[in-house]
């Protein structure tokens, strides 16, 4: 049996695949210090939840903002399982808008990432979106 025949995946499965599997997330927003995001998801609609310290210059900068929300560029990284000497798999940069989740929209946006990753479930604070290309 060979592999030869079998197609390959296209780029957007790749993209995809790394947005669901990436295990290392660097959130980049204008006029602020990158910082890595301890919980990011990417929802149904193509968006992604991401988690900011609350206290930190990326939310108070949210704060700031209109609708428009601020310029974000999100890194992820889906990295091998074992020990490599380049052990990033794939890289992918997705840019968009960062917006505020309401306070009140917080809660149930958790536990729809609960339920898909139960391992996120104690991942609290996720208060901000990433919507590409917006």
């Amino acid at each position: 049996m060979t592999l030869a025949g079998c197609p390959a995946p296209s780029t957007a499965e790749r993209i995809r695949s790394t947005c669901v599997r990436a295990g290392g997330a660097l959130l980049a927003v204008e006029r602020a210090e990158p910082l890595a995001s301890p919980l990011h998801h990417l929802l149904g609609d193509g968006s992604f939840a991401v988690a900011v310290p609350v206290g930190g210059a990326v939310a108070a900068q949210l704060g700031e903002c209109d609708a428009a929300g601020a310029q974000a560029v999100l890194e992820l990284a889906d990295y091998a399982p074992l020990p490599l000497r380049e052990p990033v798999r794939s890289l992918v940069w997705i840019s968009g808008r960062l917006h505020q989740v309401s306070p009140s929209a917080v809660h149930g946006m958790l536990d729809q990432i609960a339920a898909a990753h139960p391992l996120h479930r104690t991942a609290a604070g996720a208060d901000a979106r990433v919507r590409p290309g917006g």
